[in-house]
């Protein structure tokens, strides 16, 4: 009995192992893994960080991440390919990171990290679209 169990659990870990190696998600029902390729969508997005603090950021569909601020401070932004943007400093001695993840609905939710450069520590945040009903200037967002 221990034997089955030990063997199925080593068969379940090794398929997830799989389908993350092929770098997609596994369906329900098919059996099979999919490569899935996200596409961020356009606009405003609002999260916390690991401290409750407020993340918000706008994202161009031209591929660049704008304006990307921890409560009220604007550390700024980045240019975006393959859905995520690589580690970023700024002037103002503060760096973000930032990838697009799986979610419903696709492309509207990021995961990342922002620090200060030669910081030991990366603070984690989460993001995700949200609808904007200003005057369309994301600048004053």
């Amino acid at each position: 009995m221990k034997r089955t169990i030990v063997a199925l659990g080593a068969a379940l870990l090794i398929t997830g192992l799989a389908a993350l190696a092929a770098g997609g998600t596994a369906t329900a029902g098919s059996g099979t893994a999919q490569r899935t390729a996200i596409v961020p969508r356009e606009g405003h997005y609002e999260g916390r960080d690991l401290h409750q603090n407020h993340i918000r950021f706008y994202y161009t569909v031209r591929g660049h991440m704008e304006n990307f601020r921890v409560n009220h401070t604007v550390i700024g932004g980045a240019p975006v390919s393959g859905a995520q943007w690589q580690h970023t400093c700024h002037p103002n001695n503060l760096c973000t990171r930032g990838t697009w993840v799986n979610g419903r609905p696709a492309g509207q939710h990021v995961r990342g990290y922002w620090s200060h450069v030669g910081g030991e520590h990366a603070i984690s945040w989460y993001a995700h679209w949200v609808p904007f009903y200003g005057d369309g200037n994301h600048g004053l967002f």
